[in-house]
């Protein structure tokens, strides 16, 4: 049987249903935000706002920017608000979502908030091990070697997380920061996940550096250090899709057997700190037209990476029902077919999530 872990057993990969694989319900990603002597005094007064009524436009307008951001916009730690947004999923026809927050220090993962989601919610809820973007190393980082790092990721797959009995069903999110090849640590991480793919099965998904075509980079990383690329899942590929020769990067992306992931859907707009811009989602269609007409439907994902408070209805945001609520139907419009939309969020899932035997 092709199995995937998930927080309360071992499931079917057959029975996962519509899946979203890249998502947050609990986490802390204020590594993000910076605090330092550049900020000004607004920006300092803005980083300590709650998330509220009266701030959600500027969190709306200027929220992408990191000098412009709130500690507590970048926190999902509210399980009974998890239960609600997730519940909204559900009642839209969804099954299975992925908490793709690793072990690094600091990114707030709980393996017990996200059984009790799943409990309540009757979702299959799969989690995450592994170590984020070098700013979220821990220190000992430093010191270990990619074998020592692998048997932790290997611990949480075989055993369970922090002594929960709570297994992590994937590998990642592994994080790559820009000049990802300059990065020792980082890469010392991504073979120690390759190492930890060998020896469980598991699939690892990936958080490129977002906003550039250094996605050969990391794989190669992987691929040198024995990982079944076809067991890969590349994500935040839609943050590159603005930059010049996309598409000839994603189909030589596709071309090495990994998943290409476009899991930024219903985030758009321009990041100036970056000088980039996330694509709208009609732009992010029309390439999975293109990539289904050129044979690589099977390797499509899609998803939404909800990890602030303000992508959440709660909070005036899309929520995790965005896909299913608003997209599906805009793909029907755009003519795929329903075998095309059952690979996007049934077929393809299933099989990136299964662990291999």
């Amino acid at each position: 049987m092709d199995t995937v872990i998930t927080v309360t057993g071992e499931q079917s990969a057959n029975d996962l249903g519509v899946t979203l694989p890249h998502e947050h319900l609990i986490i802390d990603a204020s590594i993000w935000v910076p605090d330092g002597p550049e900020l000004t005094a607004i920006q300092r007064r803005k980083l300590e706002e709650s998330v509220s009524m009266e701030n959600l436009w500027w969190l709306a307008a200027y929220g992408r920017q990191p000098k412009w951001n709130s500690l507590d916009n970048r926190r999902l730690d509210d399980v009974e608000t998890a239960k609600r947004e997730a519940m909204r999923f559900v009642a839209e026809g969804g099954e299975t979502l992925v908490d793709v927050t690793p072990m690094s220090p600091g990114l707030g993962r709980d393996p017990g908030a996200l059984k009790r989601i799943a409990n309540h919610t009757g979702l299959n809820v799969v989690a995450g091990t592994g170590h984020y973007v070098r700013h979220a190393h821990p220190p000992r980082i430093d010191d270990q070697s990619a074998s020592e790092i692998a048997d932790e990721m290997v611990g949480d797959i075989v055993d369970g997380i922090d002594g929960t009995g709570v297994r992590a069903g994937v590998i990642g999110e592994i994080g790559a920061t820009n000049g990802f090849s300059d990065h020792p640590n980082e890469k010392t991480v991504f073979r120690a996940a390759a190492i930890a793919q060998q020896r469980t099965g598991a699939p690892i998904t990936i958080h490129p550096p977002v906003h550039y075509k250094e996605g050969h980079d990391v794989l190669d990383v992987l691929e040198e250090a024995g990982a079944n690329l076809t067991n890969v899942i590349l994500g935040h590929l839609d943050g590159a899709m603005e930059l010049d020769n996309a598409s000839a990067y994603y189909d030589s992306l596709a071309e090495r057997g990994v998943s290409l992931e476009f899991d930024t859907f219903g985030r758009i707009g321009y990041i100036a700190s970056e000088d980039v811009c996330f694509p709208l989602d009609e732009t992010r269609i029309r390439e999975l037209r293109r990539l289904f007409d050129k044979g690589y439907g099977d390797q499509l994902l899609v998803s939404h990476d909800i990890c602030k408070k303000n992508q959440l209805t709660k909070y005036a945001g899309h929520g995790y029902d965005y896909i299913l609520r608003d997209i599906v139907p805009r793909l029907r419009r755009r003519e795929f077919s329903e075998t095309e939309i059952t690979s996007l969020l049934v077929d393809n899932p299933a099989r990136a999530l299964t662990i291999e035997e």
